[in-house]
């Protein structure tokens, strides 16, 4: 007789049809089908193939998986987490019908019990389609569940299903707060000597709160250690992937407003990049507090209000929206963070990825390419670099 946790690891595996392959180091993936995964820091890729995958933490406490079937493998997306909470003779805590990405999808809170008085809990997300069923599981010892939710959480809405939806909020996200969005808003907007309107969702505002809140708490978890510097990245890797669409009404704004003062020959990319940092640093300086310390891209354009990082990730949103690559810098020891982007000129570079990147300070005004001689070490900078749409 097998031990209960050697018995759910043996059905799980034989449920997910995974073989037995060397661990590897976890980190963003793209999987077959263009689906997507960027599992919790430290977490390691422990078998699959292109339709499933499997990932756990060092040591036993976590188990992180994704699975697909056929489209027409069940009818129904209640049909589905019927059978697969039957299968896996799991005990329904909760489910919930929610929308994701346009696809019926299901959300369960499940507890296991595999025998020998061993019992796991987590949670199952359900996704019905056309062409892919697909299942993601998180789960954990009961009494570590409610210590490591916030990682299973974090690992599920890591989750995409396209090119499109690694810019997008992801399962856990949607089935929180949706996908309809709430009260539409309009906020006084100042771009240079324009005076506009911004128009934004409420609830988009609301939701990248959340998102930071929990990354933050789980970013916590790293400090000391020498996972810190990976978690720094993902953790503005997930909040930037949430955050991205949550901007489409200021891109739209932005777009019109530059090209209406645009000349007959058009502005270069180091123009337009150091008109939208002149645009960033003239808002007030804000900390929001809290654990993360952090406000939304979305909050930030809103209130005109930040600090350098919360400032820095609605830049490098932006300025990638206008085809100019950028990245987020951070660093530890100089407690600031700048943009790095990727146009022609003089100034101060930041090589990173292959790549060197012009810095903006988005804190202090001055010109694009200048940097405080006493944080102009490259050695102490992180750079984070974001999924792009190809161009």
């Amino acid at each position: 007789m097998k031990s209960g946790r050697s018995f759910l690891l043996w059905l799980l595996l034989a449920f997910f049809f995974l073989p037995v392959l060397p661990s590897v180091g976890a980190g963003p993936i793209h999987l077959g089908n263009n689906l997507g995964l960027d599992p919790p820091t430290g977490w390691e890729y422990v078998g699959g193939d292109d339709q499933n995958v499997t990932f756990a933490p060092s040591g036993e406490g976590g188990y992180l998986r994704l699975k697909i079937y056929e489209g027409d493998t069940w009818d129904d997306a209640d049909t589905m987490v019927k059978d697969l909470i039957e299968l896996l003779a799991a005990d329904e805590q909760q489910t919930d019908a929610f929308s994701y990405r346009g696809r019926n999808a299901r959300f369960s809170d499940i507890l296991i019990f595999p025998g020998d008085g061993i019992a796991f809990h987590g949670y199952l997300i359900a996704i019905e389609g056309a062409h892919l069923d697909i299942v993601l599981m998180a789960l954990t010892d009961p009494d570590r569940f409610s210590a490591m939710s916030t990682v299973l959480l974090s690992g599920l809405d890591s989750f995409s299903m396209s090119d499109d939806d690694r810019l997008r909020p992801g399962p856990v996200t949607s089935y929180l707060f949706g996908e309809n969005g709430g009260e539409k808003r309009l906020s006084p907007f100042t771009f240079e000597d324009s005076n506009e309107s911004l128009v934004y969702d409420s609830v988009d505002i609301e939701a990248a709160a959340w998102v930071i809140e929990r990354e933050a708490n789980l970013l916590v978890t790293y400090a000391g250690t020498p996972l810190a510097a990976e978690a720094w990245q993902r953790y503005y890797r997930i909040i930037y992937r949430d955050s991205y669409h949550r901007l489409d009404s200021l891109y739209r704004l932005l777009d019109r407003v530059i090209s209406r003062s645009d000349n007959e020959d058009g502005l270069t990319q180091r123009e337009i990049a150091a008109r939208l940092l002149g645009w960033v640093q003239g808002f007030s300086y804000r900390r929001s507090g809290g654990v993360s310390d952090l406000d939304g891209p979305l909050a930030v354009a809103v209130s005109g209000e930040g600090d350098c990082d919360s400032r820095g990730l609605l830049l490098a949103a932006v300025l990638n929206h206008f085809g100019i690559d950028s990245v987020l810098m951070v660093s530890d020891v100089y407690g600031h963070s700048l943009v790095g982007t990727d146009v022609t000129g003089n100034g101060a570079r930041f090589s990173f990825d292959g790549k060197n990147y012009l810095v903006a300070e988005t804190t202090a005004k001055v010109a694009i390419g200048m940097i405080d001689a006493s944080m102009a070490d490259p050695a102490k900078w992180i750079g984070i670099d974001f999924f792009r749409y190809s161009r």
